[in-house]
């Protein structure tokens, strides 16, 4: 029995010693780069599916390791290193960076993914973001102009606050817009937000121009498309970035500009006077220009020695209207982000503030934004699920009722003061869009800019919030599921006024202000005897997303790539405000209104009764609702990784079309 025994005890031995070399030992190490410890890197076991990745410090262990087996480190941009394993139990590696494999794996957003640069065959721009966050600008649309190829920015009169438009490739739309679709982080919207993006959290923007590469969007892209992707967190340490800047703005002065003085001028009229040049528009009789003195002096109102000296005084104003309406502007932008987290989960917080000051005295605009982007890695990377909230506050103080300072000072001759000699404003007369209800043949009034400024102007203050569920799930080896939940929620308050006291409201009063006392019977001409006008709109713009794709990419012998996508999306736009106009505003007297006459007495029509359009003012209510459902199918085909066939439709269905 004792030699059965110590035979049995032999094999049971032996049995322990053949499992632990198929079990294996556990290896430990560290894997860095010319820059320092490198996360995130994938270290498999050659042949096999035992591997792990490294930590925020590089590190990392690996178990059932043995002799003779083959450790491939891998990432992204990196060169694979492979080591064969001896007997050692820790490995450091160090990675360098592989430029060609940089190039391969670039890839664009199209909206619907992203595709291999390399595997495109539209026409497709992408903006440095290196060089536009250095432009000190509060919407990063206007740092486009120039940075892509075939895409133009224009704007109103490029104050801050202002809205820039961008022109793809021109008209192509059948709602006669010239205006691209915008999909921010995948949330497609035929209206631009640009202006509240922090242009610190933007990754990327890249621009579909042509028919080939906008055809996934249907009509909808008939004008370009452009795609913005937020910055997300990244595995490692928490970084936390700040960025500031503070920018004074000169304003302009007529250095720029190759503009006439008021002795220039003024002899300039009276050469065109004395040559009997034909005027467009009829000179107004008034002082305070050359040829309306001249009027004045041809009717008789001017002696000859009142008419020189007047134009004396005209030659030697030289009125600097850029001094006077525009100011050297000061404006601060601020940007905090924290950035982090482990291989499992990682998060970019980030908060901006901008306070931009505009050149033309009473132009502002003050932005605030808040973005949170969460990524979730999960079973092993295969299921990513990325949870994106943000939120914006805006407000823009501008300019209403044709009130242009710009266009203003540089159109205005300078022989007009802005000021009498004893402080008080100086009017001058201005022709008006429409003839008075009070005076026979009075189609002019006072005009001053800075009364203009002082008693008209615009508000506008837009709050938006929206959060995004984006799942990425590899089914099956060269099978995704792709899934987006987003909804946005924005509203915008718009005020705008003038009041009594202004150019706009004397023109529909039929007379300037305090030019006849409340009891004189040209009140019984006057559609607006009292008070101004104030213009109201509130409106609230719901969205909810819901989008279904499966994506099919595989290789087949090393030369024939194939990659399908077919997705379902629906959309839905629901859309409420009001827009109130209203007559009679009193807006030093606690934002009230005066009740106006029903009827006035109209001299055209020899004094008859007219209904009064102002009395009632106008209201309008919008209650909306777009729904949208989206069939998309593309696929692109590579040869050898040299010649690429694309193909892309789509069928849209919406309760627009009845």
């Amino acid at each position: 029995m004792r030699p059965k025994v110590i035979l049995n005890l032999l094999f049971f031995l032996f049995c322990c010693t053949a499992v632990q070399a198929q079990t294996g030992r556990q290896i430990t190490g560290k894997v860095i780069d010319a820059m320092g410890e490198l996360p995130g890197v994938s270290v498999v076991i050659k042949g096999t599916t035992n591997g792990t990745t490294t930590d925020l410090n590089g590190e990392f262990k690996l178990d059932n390791v043995k002799n003779g087996d083959v450790l491939q480190f891998s990432f992204i941009g990196y060169k694979t290193e492979n080591v064969k394993v001896g007997n050692q139990s820790k490995f450091d590696i160090t990675m360098t960076e592989n430029t060609q494999t940089l190039e391969e794996v670039t890839v664009v957003a199209v909206g619907y993914g992203d595709v291999r640069r390399r595997d495109l065959t539209g026409s497709i721009g992408s903006a440095n973001m290196g060089d536009l966050t250095k432009t000190p600008v509060s919407n990063i649309t206007e740092s486009l102009g120039g940075r892509i190829a075939g895409v133009q920015v224009s704007s109103g009169d490029g104050g801050p606050g202002d809205n820039f438009n961008i022109v793809i490739r021109g008209a192509g739309s059948l709602t006669q817009s010239t205006a691209p679709l915008y999909v921010i982080d995948g949330f497609p919207q035929e209206t631009s937000n640009m202006g509240s993006l922090n242009p610190n959290d933007i990754e990327s923007i890249d621009v579909l121009k042509d028919a080939s590469a906008t055809a996934i969007y249907g009509s909808r892209g008939a004008n370009g498309v452009v795609i913005i992707t937020t910055k997300k967190g990244k595995a490692g340490r928490l970084t936390v970035n700040y960025t500031g800047n503070m920018t004074i703005n000169t304003r302009p002065n007529y250095g720029m500009f190759n503009y006439m003085n008021s002795k220039e001028r003024v002899q300039f009229s009276q050469d065109v006077y004395n040559a009997g040049v034909y005027y467009k528009e009829e000179p107004i009789t008034q002082p305070y220009t050359y040829e309306g003195a001249m009027k004045m002096y041809l009717a008789g109102d001017l002696s000859y020695d009142e008419f020189m000296k007047r134009k004396t005084f005209l030659s030697t104003v030289n009125t600097d209207w850029f001094d006077l309406l525009f100011q050297n502007s000061f404006s601060h932008k601020h940007s905090l982000s924290l950035s982090g987290g482990s291989e499992k989960i990682q998060n970019r917080t980030s908060l901006g503030y901008t306070d931009e000051t505009g050149e033309a005295n009473g132009n502002k605009v003050t932005l605030l934004t808040a973005i949170s982007n969460t990524t979730v890695n999960l079973m092993n990377n295969k299921l990513i699920v990325n949870l994106l909230l943000k939120g914006t506050w805006r407000k823009v103080k501008g300019f209403a009722y044709d009130v242009d300072p710009f266009s203003y000072a540089y159109n205005t001759s300078r022989v007009i003061p802005m000021y009498n000699e004893d402080g008080s404003l100086y009017y001058h007369e201005k022709w008006a869009d429409e003839s008075s209800t009070v005076i026979n043949n009075k189609t002019s009034y006072l005009y001053n800019i800075q009364n203009e400024l002082d008693n008209t102007g615009s508000e506008n203050n837009t709050k938006t919030w929206g959060t995004t569920l984006d799942v990425k799930w590899n089914i099956l080896p060269g099978l995704d599921y792709q899934g987006l939940v987003s909804y946005s929620s924005s509203s915008a308050d718009v005020k705008k006024y003038a009041t009594e006291r202004s150019f706009y409201i004397a023109s529909l009063r039929g007379y300037d202000y305090g030019a006849y006392e409340s009891s004189a019977p040209e009140f019984a001409y006057t559609r607006l005897p009292f008070g101004g006008l104030l213009e109201t709109g509130l409106t609230d713009v719901s969205t909810i997303t819901v989008r279904n794709a499966l994506i099919y990419d595989r290789m087949f012998k090393e030369i024939h790539r194939l990659t399908l996508q077919l997705g379902i999306e629906t959309n839905s736009t629901k859309t409420r405000g009001t827009t109130g106009k209203r007559y009679g505003y009193l807006k030093d007297r606690g934002e009230t209104f005066i009740k106006l006459p029903l009827t006035y007495s109209d001299l055209a029509w020899e004094g008859d009764l007219l209904d009064n359009d102002l009395a009632q003012g106008e209201a309008t209510v919008l209650n909306k609702i777009d729904n949208k459902l989206s069939e998309y199918v593309s696929v692109v085909y590579t040869y050898d990784g040299r010649y690429v066939l694309n193909a892309s439709a789509r069928l849209d269905a919406s309760n627009r079309f009845g």
